[in-house]
């Protein structure tokens, strides 16, 4: 639970962690308290504070508390983001107002021919509200206003060409969900993952070693300089990961990946090959064993896939917003 003192932004970045509290609605509580009472630090995150405890109140089964929240914020000045717009259409139509939620969502369409982080907060919110097809047919639109054979998808500077894969990508899921045959669209999308995949396969720099909650325990005990870098604990330690390859993606790295090590791992490679722990090339040789025989994971994650971080939680709903928040 939070303390009486001011809350700062660093320690609302930090709260998603606490996602996986056993009261969430009780966290919501307190920061919805925090932002009435002016214990936010910094009044222009007053609004932040109230989407998280949007979202952990959605956490509790209490979407209807959740809308409220979303409400307040989208009072708030400047506040109007895709993601809170898109969560109040999806609350709308879960609590059964349909007509009005989708109102609110099909203000956002057109933004799906025009913006690539549009795409993700749009579909999911119809998906989340089980309007599959609403999506696949929003999404097929999309494509057929923007797509050109002339795009070059490989090249992430073009705007035009980072939407099309989004859309395409995107759409993939969904039909896959669905059932769906595949048609352009979808060839579309596989060859774009099958660049990915090439990418990864020949851009070693950027996969970046973690250690799973349980081996980091293990390591920052016996070796505490691997991971004091990044945090005292498993919380800050995962989110400064996710901080790590946000800022990688968006200083205009490709290919980027997780390397899981493990304790056992790296005692077994020290014994037969020697040196230090603390040693980055030392680490960076185990890392390369790794990714020899157990592979790397691709990151990110799809919004609605598992988190990379092995909580069980959705990564939309976990280290997702650890980074960006």
């Amino acid at each position: 639970m939070l303390t009486s003192d001011p809350i700062t932004f660093e320690q609302l970045r930090e709260i998603a962690a606490l996602e996986e509290h056993d009261d969430p609605s009780g966290l919501a509580t307190e920061l919805v308290d925090a932002a009435d009472n002016g214990r936010i630090a910094d009044k222009d995150n007053v609004g932040l504070a109230l989407f998280l405890a949007a979202q952990l109140t959605d956490l509790a089964d209490e979407p209807a508390r959740a809308l409220m929240l979303v409400q307040r914020v989208l009072q708030l000045p400047g506040e109007e983001s895709i993601d809170v717009l898109a969560f109040q259409g999806e609350l709308e139509i879960r609590l059964g107002r349909t007509e009005e939620g989708l109102a609110h969502l099909s203000d956002l369409r057109p933004l799906l021919q025009e913006d690539p982080d549009a795409v993700a907060p749009i579909v999911d919110a119809l998906a989340n509200a089980e309007l599959m097809e609403t999506a696949e047919e929003w999404l097929t639109e999309a494509l057929d206003a923007v797509a050109d054979d002339d795009l070059d998808l490989d090249d992430e500077e073009d705007l035009a060409a980072v939407l099309v894969g989004e859309l395409a990508q995107a759409r993939h899921d969904i039909r896959q969900d669905l059932g769906r045959a595949h048609d352009k669209y979808d060839e579309m999308a596989d060859l774009i993952d099958t660049a990915v995949d090439d990418d990864d396969d020949e851009d070693d720099e950027g996969a970046l070693i973690f250690w799973p909650e349980a081996d980091f325990a293990r390591i920052q005990q016996r070796w505490p300089a691997v991971v004091s870098e990044y945090g005292e604990n498993w919380d800050a330690y995962r989110t400064q990961v996710e901080r790590d390859l946000v800022e990688a993606s968006e200083a205009g790295y490709t290919g980027l990946a997780l390397v899981p090590g493990s304790y056992d791992g790296l005692t077994a490679y020290l014994a037969e090959h020697g040196g230090d722990a603390d040693d980055p090339e030392v680490l960076d040789a185990y890392a390369e064993q790794v990714e020899t025989t157990t592979g790397v994971l691709p990151w990110p994650p799809g919004r609605n896939d598992d988190c990379w971080c092995g909580s069980d939680l959705k990564y939309k709903k976990c280290c997702y917003l650890r980074g960006r928040a």
